[in-house]
C-alpha cells in the first residue's frame, strides 16, 4: 500500500498548483488506492481559486461502471470489488499517461482531472478509457448471454475562469454522464464551455 500511495502522491505533486497536504491516507480510497472525493473536492477547489490558473484549459471526467449490479449478482460482491479494482487500475494507467489524476468518487463511480488539454485530446482520452475497460472483458452472464462490463463517461472542458466553482464542473460532467447512460451506456459525452 505504501508503494501505491507514494506513486500516486508523485503523480499528484506533478499538478504543481494542487497543494493539498497528501501526507495522510485520508485522501485515498481503500479499495482502489486512488484519490478519493475529499481529495478532489479540496485540491481542485484550491486549483480553481488560484488566480494564476484562470486561463488554463481543464477537464473533468465522471466515469460510471455500467451494469456492475448484474456483474455482482452473477459473480458475487468479492468479484465485484475485484472488478472495481481492475477498472480503477485501468483508468489510472490511461489518465496518468496523459498527466492527469484519476480518482474514485464512490460506489462504481470514478473521476479524472486533466489540465492543459484540447477538445480533441479530451475526446481521444475519454474514448481510450471506454475501450480499455471494454477490452478487459470482465464478463458476466444475463439471460443466457455473456456481456462485458463497460463504462459510461461524461465530461466537461473549459478554462478555469469559465466555471463558478469546481462543483459547477462536477454538475456539468454529471449531466453529460447521464446523457451517455440514457443514450445506451458504453458511450462518451463531452460538453465544451
Amino acid at each position: 500500500m505504501k508503494k501505491e500511495f507514494t506513486k500516486q502522491k508523485k503523480i499528484v505533486e506533478n499538478f504543481d498548483q494542487m497543494n493539498v497536504n497528501l501526507s495522510t491516507e485520508e485522501f485515498y480510497d481503500d479499495l482502489t488506492k486512488l484519490a478519493n472525493r475529499k481529495y478532489f473536492t479540496e485540491s481542485l477547489s484550491q486549483f480553481r481559486n488560484d488566480e494564476g490558473n484562470a486561463d488554463i484549459w481543464v477537464a473533468l471526467l465522471i466515469i460510471d461502471v455500467d451494469y456492475l449490479r448484474r456483474y455482482n449478482d452473477f459473480h458475487g460482491p468479492i468479484e465485484g470489488n475485484r472488478a472495481i479494482q481492475k477498472i480503477g487500475d485501468c483508468l489510472k494507467k490511461v489518465i496518468e499517461k496523459y498527466g492527469g489524476v484519476a480518482g474514485k468518487f464512490g460506489g462504481d463511480e470514478f473521476v479524472a482531472f486533466l489540465k492543459h488539454i484540447s477538445q480533441s485530446e479530451l475526446k481521444k482520452i475519454a474514448e481510450e478509457l471506454r475501450t480499455s475497460v471494454e477490452e478487459m472483458s470482465l464478463l458476466y452472464c444475463s439471460e443466457q448471454h455473456a456481456y462485458a462490463l463497460t463504462i459510461s463517461v461524461g465530461g466537461v472542458l473549459g478554462q478555469c475562469k469559465q466555471f463558478d466553482s469546481m462543483d459547477d464542473m462536477n454538475t456539468i460532467a454529471c449531466k453529460e454522464l447521464n446523457k451517455s447512460k440514457i443514450n445506451g451506456k458504453n458511450q462518451v459525452t463531452i460538453y465544451v464551455k
